[in-house]
């Protein structure tokens, strides 16, 4: 599972750029260092200290590119092995060359991720620091960054450590019940471990609940503008954005698809959505001129009103005539908005609103941008109630994280209920145990490479 030989990658992004840097971890990095890198001065290098000089070809000595290089000696590095780092122009010519020398010193071009993957191994951090640091690399706004520097930095890891002992001691106790008579080790209080199961339990039912606040702030708040056709849903699409994301036409039906755009909120991402027009046979005969285009641009519209946290209903302010087509579209809408303000409004807002279990309603025009700046703020406070409180100490945010979260919170209902019945020790140890594996797979590598290659499959090369 753990690989020895010495790994190299470009570890910063691919292109031309003022500075790239190429990285190396292993046994072989003192050899590299000396066969690749020239000093400009008659000083060795030395540890944790960026050297200036020149890289050259090993075979050749020809000179590649003026860099500076510097020696990390293991433990004490990012993977925990020696490594090597050479900073040199981001000319994608001088990159590559310099890692054919690094090659034919020895090095062999690293796999996705596996700089942290050896991280990991090598017990520089845990599985759940190492997603966290992808997490951070990938955040897309700043809640998010701060929640994955959280994690990095170990306040999951020693929420979940915290709960791991509990389990372990009172799995320690159920063991012993097993293994040694009353006479030796006193008679067991199940009172006492009942209740320190369900305060385990409660923990646990937390960390489960965070998931959600977890994934959106990796993934984003989904927002959905839906309606009627002509709605000047993509104008305001457009407005929000800034720019002329979308292409809008006073004829309906202009928009035939689900068009996303992210944008940063009060330090949130929101992934706004313009989908197509929801046509009279919402609300009529379902037939009624409807194409196989129409019915296929229904579906993905009603499919990301599904998947949305905000469902955003968009209705032309101007239009009394369409309230009840309206109407009919309001139940379960989060907010309504009365657009095209710039013509007037003659619409009973208060229908929809009562349609809507009481959504609030406001006026906007997408075209002279009145209301807009209230709209944002609407859907900020409405993002925080969605969220709930962001600043939480630790939280779950991937799929596995609940997978293994559920595991745990089944077996320790399981050793609740034996508890309860006076049930034999050695079920109740099974039980614990399987709890202390769900928690433990968190953050432990438990021989399993499949999700190992899973995790570290998101990394780019150089991480």
């Amino acid at each position: 599972m753990y690989k020895t030989d010495t790994i190299a990658a470009c570890a910063t992004a691919a292109g031309t750029a003022a500075i790239a840097v190429v990285r190396v971890s292993g046994a072989l990095v003192p050899a590299i260092a000396a066969a690749v890198f020239r000093p400009s001065s008659d000083r060795p290098l030395e540890p944790w200290k960026l050297s200036h000089g020149t890289a050259v070809d090993p075979d050749s000595e020809r000179p590649i590119d003026e860099v500076l290089c510097v020696v990390m000696p293991g433990p004490r590095s990012f993977t925990g092995e020696d490594c090597l780092e050479i900073q040199c122009h981001g000319s994608p010519v001088v990159v590559e060359r310099i890692m054919g020398a690094v090659h034919a010193a020895g090095a062999r071009p690293a796999d996705r991720g596996e700089f942290t993957r050896r991280a990991v191994l090598n017990g520089r951090m845990d599985l759940s620091q190492a997603e966290a640091l992808i997490d951070l690399i990938n955040a897309p706004a700043g809640l998010a960054a701060e929640a994955a520097w959280e994690q990095l930095q170990g306040g999951l890891s020693a929420r979940l450590a915290s709960l791991r002992e509990q389990l372990c001691g009172l799995l320690a106790a159920a063991e012993a019940d097993v293994d040694f008579s009353e006479d030796e080790i006193g008679e067991p209080d199940p009172e006492a471990s009942l209740r320190a199961l369900a305060g385990l339990q409660s923990e646990v039912a937390s960390l489960l609940d965070s998931f959600t606040l977890g994934r959106r702030l990796r993934e984003g708040c989904r927002l959905v503008l839906y309606g009627l056709p002509n709605a000047g849903k993509s104008s305001l699409f457009n407005a929000l954005l800034g720019h002329g994301r979308v292409l809008v036409s006073s004829e309906p039906g202009t928009t035939r698809d689900c068009v996303q755009e992210t944008v940063e909120l009060a330090g949130l991402a929101l992934v706004m959505t313009d989908t197509a027009g929801l046509g009279e046979y919402l609300v009529g005969d379902t037939s009624m001129n409807m194409t196989d285009l129409d019915r296929a641009a229904t579906e993905r519209s009603r499919q990301a009103m599904q998947e949305a946290d905000l469902r955003v209903l968009v209705v032309d302010g101007s239009r009394p005539e369409l309230l009840e087509a309206n109407i009919e579209l309001a139940a379960g809408a989060d907010l309504l908005l009365l657009n095209k303000l710039d013509l007037g409004c003659s619409l009973d807002s208060a229908r929809l609103s009562q349609a809507a279990d009481g959504a609030p309603v406001l006026g906007v025009s997408a075209l002279s941008g009145e209301g807009c700046e209230q709209l944002a703020e609407t859907v900020r406070d409405k993002l925080n109630s969605v969220l709930g409180e962001p600043g939480q100490p630790a939280f779950m945010g991937r799929e596995r994280h609940r997978v293994s979260l559920e595991k745990a919170a089944l077996a320790l209902q399981q050793a609740s209920g034996l508890l309860r019945d006076r049930a034999g020790s050695e079920l109740l140890a099974f039980e614990l145990r399987q709890g202390l594996e769900g928690l433990s797979a968190l953050t432990e590598v438990l021989d399993n490479e499949e999700i190992l290659d899973v995790i570290f499959s998101e990394f780019c090369v150089g991480k």
